[in-house]
């Protein structure tokens, strides 16, 4: 099967080859165009949601760092989603309950990381003061965009390999 100028070809009878190198991170960055989008509803046309970035860099390179260093596969995914969330309050606490509050919650976050994070003891005792703060039956405190860009942190690192030590 020849490949044409801008298309893929694709045989069905071999199982599908994931992107590497600059197409998965294009394809990433396709994925978090689109969560970032659909987080931050005030991104005109033209304008990259400003998400998009922090889940490339920070969340991606978090993961990586945490992972290099020896942490398990849990303490990596929760240093990302707590940098992430102390870095930019979460827009779906934002629109539930105002800027103050998510800038609220990103400052605990914030001091959770301070005390180690996922990393110690007294850091995963915050954690868990953390999360009784965000429960409640309203779900008001949700951070559920931090825990998409957590998601796509984690595409981008899987799609690079990043999972080798």
């Amino acid at each position: 099967m020849g490949e044409e100028p801008g298309r893929l070809s694709v045989d069905p009878r071999q199982p599908p080859v994931p992107p590497s190198g600059r197409r998965a991170r294009a394809f990433a960055w396709l994925l978090l165009g689109a969560v970032a989008l659909a987080a931050s509803p005030r991104v005109g046309a033209g304008q990259e949601p400003p998400d998009t970035i922090r889940a490339d860099t920070l969340g991606a390179d978090t993961i990586l760092r945490c992972w290099r260093d020896g942490a398990r596969f849990s303490e990596a995914v929760q240093m990302a989603f707590l940098t992430l969330l102390a870095e930019t309050p979460d827009t779906l606490i934002a629109r539930k309950n105002g800027v103050a509050v998510a800038e609220d919650v990103s400052r605990h976050a914030a001091e959770v990381l301070a005390a180690g994070g996922a990393l110690n003891d007294k850091g995963r005792a915050g954690i868990r003061a953390l999360t009784r703060e965000l429960r409640d039956e309203a779900h008001a405190l949700n951070p559920g965009t931090t825990a998409d860009l957590t998601c796509a942190a984690l595409f981008v690192v899987i799609l690079e390999g990043g999972w080798d030590r």
